[in-house]
C-alpha cells in the first residue's frame, strides 16, 4: 500500500552537528540516493551528497545558513514519484519579520509500505525532538500576538459596552486621534519586546561553524538582561523592607 505522510514540526530546535549526522544515518539506511542542500542568507546554495561538507562549512554571518534540505529516494531517475523523503528546516527571517516567526520544519515521506513510512517519520521526529531546547515555549509564544489579541478584545468590549449605553459617555472621552496614537504605541512596544524575545530565544538556530559563537552571545545577553531585571527587583524589595 502506497503511503504519503506530511508533517509540520512546530517546536523550536538548535540544529547541531550530531543531529545532522544522525538524520543522515537514518536516511541513508532507508534510501539509496541522498542529497543535502543548504541555502545561505546571501543567496548562495550549497549542494552535496555528504552532510559532513555542510557541517564543515565556515558559516560566517554574511553567508550564514538559513535553510537545510534533506532529500533522499530509491529511484534517482524519477524523483517526484519515487519512494523517498524530504525534510526542510528553515530558520526565521531577519528584520521586523522576525516578530511573526516564519521559521518552519516540514517533513514529507513517500513509501510503498505504510509500515516503513510510519517508521521513518517517527525516527526523524524523535531526532528533531532531541534538538528541542529548554526555552521552546518562549520561542513559540509571541508577545505581540498574545497581548495584541488581549488588547483588541479589550477595545472591542469597551466599544460594544459604550455602544449599547451600558457605560455613559463623558465629556472627557478619548478622541479618535488619541485612540489611534495609543494603539500604535501599544503595537510598537509589544513588537519591540517580541523582537528582543525572538533574538534571545530563536526558533531555529543552525549551530554550525561560526554560528556556534552566536549561541554563546545569546546566552550572555540572556544572563545580562534577566540578571539585571532580577537584581532590580531584589534591590526594590530590600529597599521596601528597609524603609
Amino acid at each position: 500500500m502506497k503511503t504519503k505522510i506530511d508533517r509540520k514540526i512546530k517546536h523550536s530546535m538548535i540544529v547541531d552537528e550530531d543531529g545532522l549526522r544522525t538524520i543522515q544515518n537514518v536516511i541513508s539506511k532507508q534510501y539509496k540516493h541522498t542529497e543535502f542542500t543548504a541555502n545561505c542568507i546571501d543567496g548562495s546554495i550549497l549542494e552535496t551528497d555528504n552532510i559532513e561538507e555542510i557541517i564543515n562549512f565556515n558559516n560566517p554571518d554574511f553567508r550564514r545558513i538559513t535553510e537545510i534540505v534533506f532529500e533522499a529516494q530509491n529511484d534517482s531517475s524519477n524523483w517526484s514519484s519515487s519512494e523517498g523523503i524530504t525534510l526542510e528546516i528553515k530558520s526565521q527571517s531577519d528584520g521586523l519579520s522576525r516578530i511573526f516567526n516564519d521559521a518552519s520544519v516540514n517533513l514529507d515521506v513517500r513509501s510503498k509500505s505504510d509500515e516503513k513510512a510510519v517508521f521513518v517519520v517517527q525516527e526523524i521526529r524523535d531526532i528533531l525532538k532531541e534538538m528541542k531546547p529548554g526555552y521552546n515555549l518562549l520561542a513559540r509564544t509571541s508577545i505581540f500576538e498574545v497581548f495584541g489579541l488581549i488588547w483588541v478584545i479589550y477595545c472591542v468590549i469597551i466599544t460594544a459596552v459604550r455602544f449599547v449605553d451600558l457605560i455613559p459617555f463623558h465629556t472627557g472621552t478619548i478622541s479618535l486621534s488619541s485612540a489611534v496614537a495609543l494603539n500604535v504605541t501599544v503595537a510598537v512596544v509589544l513588537g519591540s519586546f517580541d523582537y528582543v524575545r525572538a533574538l534571545l530565544f530563536p526558533m531555529i538556530l543552525f549551530h554550525i561553524g561560526r554560528q556556534k559563537r552566536k549561541l554563546k552571545r545569546i546566552i550572555f545577553w540572556r544572563k545580562l538582561i534577566f540578571g539585571s531585571i532580577g537584581l532590580a527587583f531584589l534591590i526594590s524589595f530590600l529597599a521596601n523592607k528597609l524603609s
